[in-house]
């Protein structure tokens, strides 16, 4: 017998007094169990699965980012920590008369609207990523790709930005939504799927199915105080939870080798992935991903005098949260 929430389909096997076998087939309508046919039973319980399905899908959590998480171009699903658990999302709340006049904005994330965001594309470790951030003054209340939704905001959140993953024609296939709340910050994942867009279950590996590979150009050097494009390299800034963050992605084919006047320099098949610099104040810290021995790595460096220095992992969490205030 299957049942979900008061719904739900059995299959009898009975015996009459000559010990005759049969087999009666049952459904409950969610307010009580009645007569069904065998013709009847299999469209029953794949509806059955559907329903159990959504509400699999429906329970699913959203993440709660660390310092570190939120500060980098994410590519695999943060994982929860001890300190920073998993939390529900909030049961959907009736938007008040004022919410709707502060928050009545719908993004399109297959099309930015440049009076109502920023957006830019790039590509990192073969994903081609959008990046879609508010414009100031601008709160969202629903995003979507085209005419499908993608993903409706609740009372007490607030968007913060959004990356777009797109497929070979360029095309929103996954959402990676960024979001303000009270429990400070989320990150919720949507799928498009052939009923629309839904909770994404398993990131990384629609991540992985979206990657295209580019045969390899040449080799060059990440220069951190460039603030253009490059044919190697794409640059650009834009603020992040309160921080202006400068973003530098190598184009596709080109490996970066060295980060010029940062303290790294790859070796043999070593590269760089991305740089970001987190810019508050006279405080600018810096953070590397990396290629080293086919392993990827994180590296961390703060601006001084000198130039960059080292930093742990630890050390920069701390800076990265102060510099957000």
């Amino acid at each position: 017998m299957e049942t979900l929430q008061g719904l739900g389909v059995a299959v009898l096997v009975t015996r009459d007094n000559k010990n005759k076998q049969g087999t009666v087939y049952r459904y409950h309508d969610g307010k009580q169990w009645k007569d069904g046919k065998e013709e009847d039973h299999k469209k029953n319980l794949d509806a059955l699965k559907t329903k159990a399905k959504n509400h699999h899908i429906a329970k699913q959590s959203p993440v709660q980012l660390t310092p570190k998480q939120a500060a980098q171009p994410v590519q695999e699903p943060p994982k929860p920590t001890a300190d920073k658990p998993v939390e529900a999302p909030a049961p959907k709340e009736e938007p008040t008369e004022s919410s709707k006049q502060s928050g009545d904005t719908t993004l399109d994330i297959s099309k930015p609207d440049k009076d109502k965001s920023q957006s830019f594309d790039y590509t990192f470790a073969g994903n081609a990523i959008r990046l879609v951030v508010p414009n100031k003054g601008i709160s969202v209340s629903k995003l979507v790709s085209g005419t499908e939704e993608v993903y409706t905001l609740s009372a007490g959140e607030m968007l913060e930005y959004i990356r777009v993953y797109l497929n070979k024609d360029k095309k929103p296939e996954l959402a990676s939504v960024t979001l303000q709340t009270s429990s400070g910050v989320l990150r919720r994942d949507y799928v498009k799927s052939e009923n629309g867009w839904v909770f994404c279950t398993d990131t990384d590996a629609k991540m992985k199915n979206l990657k295209d590979t580019t045969e390899w150009k040449s080799n060059f050097e990440i220069d951190l105080s460039a603030s253009k494009d490059t044919d190697e390299c794409r640059v650009f800034e834009a603020e992040l939870l309160g921080v202006t963050t400068k973003h530098f992605f190598p184009t596709p084919g080109y490996h970066a080798k060295k980060g010029v006047y940062a303290r790294w320099n790859g070796y043999f098949d070593d590269y760089c992935l991305s740089c970001l610099i987190h810019k508050r104040g006279n405080i600018e810290l810096l953070v590397m991903i990396v290629v080293e021995r086919l392993t990827r790595r994180w590296k961390y460096f703060e601006k001084n005098a000198d130039g960059w220095k080292d930093l742990t992992r630890d050390e920069f969490d701390r800076k990265i949260e102060e510099i957000k205030g």
